[in-house]
């Protein structure tokens, strides 16, 4: 019985490398040019230290940052170079949230402890859109949701599900302390609803914005971060103000 070869082609990605000796259990692969002529070999120590690295640059990517810190320990204004431009991304995603706030000065206005509850929004709906976002990434990293459609749909689905049990959960207590705080339990009920769909949006926009990426030919990895963080800022307060202002004449009565 003869069995097929496993190879690398010289041209090979690390992750292809990677997926070589992950899915069949190997320890050394011959690496060959597009005639099938040996190049060399590939140890599985070498392809621990890729692991190391790809880690550690995933980690810097969902930071916002750069792996090329590590070469610039002494030199502040260049770490600071390195940083700015996911900094300035989410400037300018806040600044579209200050705005959003702004135009709901008339429900504000009108019952001021709702925004008591705006970093609460925020904060749970990052955490919930961070954590799909890190998992929907991974999942299109190893190229098992990226081959096959109907395998990210599954993972989207999944992720909502969470969401919503979630969601719910929190959501239910969150009402409740409201309620009991600021001892107005339409408030309680409004922050409820909103911090709900806030959650499940979160959900949603972690597991699609790094798909888009990896269709645009980007690292999904930079999804996780600041950018899944942002836009989910910006949709969940908007959610929470427009909950709020459609319920406002029961909380003025």
């Amino acid at each position: 019985m003869t069995r097929d070869l496993i190879t690398l082609n010289i041209n090979a990605t690390k992750e292809e490398a990677i997926d070589a000796f992950e899915r069949y259990d190997l320890y050394i692969v011959p690496v060959i040019n597009d005639e099938e002529k040996l190049e060399g070999v590939v140890y599985i120590e070498d392809i621990i230290n890729v692991i190391s690295e790809k880690t550690t640059e995933d980690f810097f990517k969902m930071a916002g940052a750069k792996e090329e810190e590590l070469f610039y320990q002494d030199k502040t204004f260049k770490i600071a170079k390195l940083r700015l431009p996911w900094l300035l991304t989410a400037t300018f995603g806040e600044f579209i949230t200050a705005l959003i706030i702004s135009s709901f000065r008339f429900t504000i206005e009108q019952y001021l402890p709702i925004i008591f509850f705006l970093p609460m929004v925020a904060a749970l709906s990052g955490n919930i859109s961070s954590q799909a976002a890190i998992i929907t990434a991974r999942g299109l990293k190893e190229e098992r949701l990226s081959e096959n459609l109907v395998d990210y749909i599954r993972s989207i689905i999944k992720e909502l599900k969470v969401a919503i049990v979630i969601g719910f959960g929190v959501s239910l207590i969150v009402g409740l302390i409201s309620s009991l705080w600021i001892n107005n339990h339409i408030l309680g009920t409004i922050v409820g609803i909103a911090l709900f769909f806030s959650i499940v949006a979160a959900g949603l926009i972690g597991s699609l914005i790094p798909y888009i990426m990896d269709k645009m030919g980007r690292d999904p990895t930079l999804a996780t971060g600041v950018l899944a963080l942002t836009i989910t800022d910006i949709v969940g307060i908007s959610i929470y103000l427009s909950v709020a202002t459609y319920f406002i004449h029961y909380l003025i009565v």
